[in-house]
């Protein structure tokens, strides 16, 4: 075990809270999952530091958000210095504007397989843009098919009248 707080940092074997990303959790927490401790600090395993991600990236990776999951921690917006102090820079991170500009980041062990949802009559459910999510292959609704050839097949699927959309 280390000797020294920076020791711990980037450990292969040991972690401290302290030196965690903004993204990063450990989980399970508890006295059974703490190793010992280093000056009064909890030390964790390595292998109990797992990722967060917002529920948008969890969707764009083929999972949804359990409902009533609350989040594990809230990403506030960052501020960045130099030139034009004030300024914020958040092009790296999923704002959710219905929550003041923060991101609400969920563990994996909040996230379920995405069930894709059946057609309806024959109908593709779409979002508010008339499109589909396709980020994963199991976003495809129960029924329908992905056909790649955008320029041809959108003339075709009017002139036979069968509904469609566009994956994005």
């Amino acid at each position: 075990m280390p000797t020294t707080f920076v020791g711990f940092k980037n450990h292969p074997l040991y972690a401290l809270e302290r030196h965690l990303l903004a993204r990063e959790a450990i989980y399970p927490t508890g006295i059974r999952a703490e190793l010992g401790k280093f000056k009064g600090e909890p030390v964790y395993p390595r292998a109990n530091v797992v990722p967060l991600c917002t529920a948008r990236d969890w969707e764009k990776r083929g999972f949804e958000v359990l409902a009533g999951s609350e989040p594990v921690k809230i990403e506030k917006k960052r501020k960045f210095g130099g030139k034009g102090k004030g300024k914020v820079d958040n092009s790296a991170m999923e704002i959710d504007d219905e929550n003041d500009g923060v991101a609400h980041l969920f563990g994996q062990w909040q996230v379920k397989d995405y069930i894709a949802p059946e057609l309806v009559d024959g109908k593709i459910p779409k979002n508010e843009f008339g499109n589909i999510n396709l980020f994963h292959p199991r976003m495809l609704p129960v029924g329908s098919r992905h056909l790649t050839e955008q320029s041809t097949l959108k003339k075709a699927a009017r002139a036979l009248g069968v509904d469609f959309a566009v994956a994005v």
